[in-house]
């Protein structure tokens, strides 16, 4: 894992180009982190759902959320071009997954972890 201050060169597919991101700090894994969960503790629940593992999630919530929260990575990890989160959402979806991808890898949030979140969310019962 590089520090905060080592960069990294990435080649994006398409459109075809580079950009130079950074690691993310601890600090800012939280905030990206608190950033995906933010509002999602005002929900009740009943014993039933508690007892049988089962709560009801906002499909489209949890979706502007996440979205949301790897917008605020990048335009953090992005040293050149910097860009906002406003800019940032705008790139292309293909540039933008790489990018997120890269981030998450260089900054220590394994893919491993970013699976065992997608497969929580798409097991039946988990709507």
């Amino acid at each position: 894992m590089a520090g905060k201050n080592a960069t990294i060169e990435i080649e994006i597919l398409e459109p075809q180009g580079t950009v130079i991101i950074r690691p993310l700090t601890a600090s800012e894994i939280n905030l990206v982190e608190l950033k995906k969960i933010e509002g999602s503790g005002k929900q009740t629940i009943s014993y039933d759902q508690a007892r049988a593992g089962m709560i009801n999630l906002d499909l489209y919530d949890t979706t502007k959320k996440s979205f949301a929260s790897d917008v605020m990575a990048v335009s953090m990890a992005l040293v050149d071009p910097k860009l906002s989160e406003g800019d940032v959402k705008n790139l292309p979806q293909m540039a933008f997954k790489q990018i997120v991808s890269e981030i998450y890898r260089v900054s220590g949030v394994t893919k491993l972890s970013q699976d065992n979140i997608a497969t929580f969310r798409e097991e039946p019962g988990r709507s």
